[in-house]
Order: C-alpha cells, then structure tokens, then sequence
C-alpha cells in the first residue's frame, strides 16, 4: 500500500505523545444531523457533510443512502483503517484490504409492531486482504486492529450511551 512510511510515522508519532502525555488522546468529536425536507437528514462535522435519507417506500426522498448504511460503513471503513495503521507500524507489507459489512435487521421494531425486535439482528464482517507475508503477521494485524477498533465497540455494544433532549418552543408573534 501506498504511504506506508507516512502512516507509520504518524503512528509511533502518536503513540509516543500519547504515553508521554495521555490527556493528548482525549478529545470530543461531534456531528450535527438535521432533518432538511421530509425524512432527508444533512449531517455535518466540521467541514464534512452527508445526507442520508429513506427509499420512496418508506416515506423518503431517496436522496441519500439510509442510516444503516452510515453504521455499515463506520464499521467497516474503521476496521480497514486499523488494520493499515497496524500494517504500517508492523512493517507488514499489504497490497489492497477490503472490509465487507453485512447486517440482518427486522424493520418491524421501527415501526412498532415488535418492541422486543433490534434494528440489527446480527452483523457480520469479510475481510479480505492481498498481501505476500505470512498469514501469521495478517492475522496479528487483524487481530489487533479488531482489538482497538472505536466502531467496532460502537457496534458490539460495549459503549455507554447517554441521551439529552431539549425542547425548544417556536417564538410566537
């Protein structure tokens, strides 16, 4: 893979501040996500912007792929990213690596015929990787980068999860 050098650089770069200086690693990131029109919802991060949206059948305007997709893909574009961080530290050389994420949902507990039924029933990963070393030094890299990987913890339920509401009442005239 392309920029090997750069990304283990910037790993034992980290890794180093963050021992010598653990509060470095300790941050807030925040995304905004607003209903535009219908079920159409921007979210926003900084600089960053996606819609997601529903199909016409349930509702939406289809101008965007559906929140799952959104969970799919964090999952799966985070435990790539691990696995070439952990490759490029490791010195483990990798031509290509593809993460598949598949999910079995039942939509009956959206719309509240089934409150005992999840959104996702179970999900499951592919990892695919093209590589000339040993299948031992892949594994350790998937291993670990599975082992660390924030998104991962998201989807297997291991993170707290805290809700706030505010209610704002429109100014009246």
């Amino acid at each position: 893979m392309a920029q090997t050098a750069r990304i283990r650089d910037a790993f034992e770069r980290n890794v180093k501040a963050m021992a010598l200086r653990p509060t470095i690693g300790l941050g807030t990131s925040r995304a905004t996500c607003r209903i535009t029109d219908g079920l159409t919802c921007e979210a926003s991060d900084g600089r960053f912007k996606v819609v997601a949206d529903m199909p016409n059948a349930e509702g939406g305007n289809e101008q965007g792929p559906t929140p799952g997709f959104f969970v799919r893909a964090g999952m799966g574009t985070c435990c790539a990213i691990s696995y070439a961080m952990r490759a490029a530290r490791d010195g483990v050389p990798i031509d290509s690596i593809e993460v598949e994420v598949e999910a079995d949902f039942d939509a009956r507990g959206a719309y509240g015929l089934d409150e005992a039924v999840p959104g996702f029933s179970e999900v499951r990963y592919t990892v695919t990787v093209t590589s000339a070393a040993p299948e031992a030094d892949i594994l350790k890299v998937i291993e670990e980068g599975d082992d660390f990987g924030p998104m991962l913890d998201v989807v297997r339920g291991s993170v707290e999860v805290k809700r706030a509401v505010k209610i704002v009442q429109p100014v009246s005239n």
